[in-house]
């Protein structure tokens, strides 16, 4: 099944807000990152939306719960895990987009549901999508429901769109953060203390390379109790990838 294509990255979002949230290569946990200044922070960012930057962002997200219920007598236990996966190249003027979004229940998961008066339905979804920039335009490619290449006109980018819909919650600014040498990248200020503890790491040419999270939360309600898991890795690698636009036919 396809997708539009923010809504692979819409998708994702519910997994980081169920528990609660308000080049490098490898995985975001393992990367050490470095110290960067104000200025280093700002140039970072502001790459990213440069029209000739190149870079490839690979985002793995992964939420899973477990319920357990006493319902009408009967006990529960199920769980159901949503993971997305998702792959942003830019080079100059191209943009492509793939991802992949799956939810799988287990257990007595729609008997829960049920019961909490919800539904869930397992998902399997795929998309892939390119832009091209034209004269301030952007030309996007996305296939229809017949597997052919169609294409639309936006203005604007979708690598940015998704990045912006990733870090609405979160601040950007360089004093929000302090550096974290135990967590080897910045966090944000006091945010251990409210278990907030995203990590945002810049290698030594002082490039961002990783965002990474990782929370459980447990909540209860009368006759449920659900323990949630999230982890999220985001991973930068900066340099051009070639990027074959699709025929149209």
């Amino acid at each position: 099944m396809k997708k539009a294509v923010l809504g692979l990255v819409t998708a994702a979002m519910a997994v980081v807000m169920c528990v609660g949230l308000v080049g490098c290569g490898g995985s975001a946990a393992g990367i050490a990152g470095k110290e960067v200044t104000e200025k280093q922070w700002n140039s970072a960012l502001n790459y990213l939306s440069k029209e000739d930057s190149a870079y490839s962002i690979r985002c793995n997200i992964k939420g899973m719960t477990q319920t357990s219920c006493i319902y009408l007598d009967e006990k529960l236990s199920g769980g159901q895990t949503q993971t997305m996966e998702m792959e942003m190249s830019k080079n100059g003027a191209l943009e492509h987009f793939k991802g992949t979004h799956k939810l799988e229940l287990s257990g007595d998961m729609k008997k829960i549901a049920a019961a909490m008066d919800t539904e869930v339905t397992p998902v399997n979804e795929t998309e892939e999508s390119f832009a091209q920039l034209v004269e301030n335009t952007y030309i996007i490619y996305t296939q229809d429901d017949d597997d052919k290449w169609v294409t639309s006109q936006r203005s604007s980018s979708l690598i940015s769109d998704s990045l912006e819909e990733f870090t609405s919650s979160l601040p950007l600014s360089f004093s929000s953060y302090e550096y974290s040498a135990a967590l080897k990248g910045y966090i944000i200020k006091d945010s251990l203390k409210r278990n907030v503890p995203y990590v945002v790491k810049f290698n030594g040419d002082g490039q961002l390379c990783a965002i990474y999270y990782a929370a459980e939360e447990t909540s209860k309600t009368d006759i449920c109790t659900t323990t949630t898991q999230a982890e999220i890795s985001i991973v930068i690698d900066y340099g051009e990838k070639k990027i074959t636009l699709p025929t149209v036919t």
